[in-house]
């Protein structure tokens, strides 16, 4: 864009159109099902991972803050300066900001765990992802991942970069 002169603007039409994403929370953990553990390339380690981050970095500042001393408590409190300052400024750029949510991080955190437990779960449990009625094959899936062959010394988001350009034949 730079290279010929343009310029890049970003527009958000969230103040004319907004779709529900899912009617409920019960309807979202359903359907967050066939979005999460693939996310996660199948893996239970990276699953547990995830939900150790969300658990350390979300959820135990809010606890914390009430079970520790000072100084410490200054440390858990920075914790969750930062996640509010990123959730004001999320909510900004989306020109919804609002004070009446910033209580919710560390349930929203807890919701997203057990979506994380759940996606996992029932697809190891199912041997696959259900989706429209139709059940495909977790080793199906494995295989298909855009990730055959790729090495794995540079991490998730090098193989996944890495699979990408092998597939338009560049790598």
């Amino acid at each position: 864009m730079k290279r010929f002169g343009l310029r890049q603007q970003m527009l958000s039409g969230s103040d004319i159109l907004r779709v529900d994403w899912y009617p409920s929370l019960g309807a979202a953990m359903r359907g967050f099902e066939k979005n999460i553990y693939p996310n996660l390339n199948y893996s239970l380690l990276k699953a547990a991972a995830a939900i150790g981050l969300i658990v350390c970095t979300i959820v135990t500042p809010y606890i914390a803050i009430w079970k520790t001393q000072s100084p410490v408590r200054l440390l858990w409190l920075a914790g969750i300066v930062v996640n509010t300052g990123n959730f004001m400024y999320t909510n900004r750029l989306e020109e919804r900001l609002t004070t009446a949510y910033l209580w919710t991080p560390p349930i929203t955190g807890l919701i997203t765990c057990c979506a994380i437990l759940r996606s996992a779960w029932t697809t190891r449990r199912q041997g696959g992802i259900r989706w429209r009625d139709t059940l495909y094959p977790l080793d199906r899936l494995r295989t298909q991942t855009g990730l055959e062959g790729a090495p794995r010394s540079g991490g998730m988001f090098t193989r996944s970069f890495i699979g990408l350009s092998r597939h338009r034949g560049q790598g």
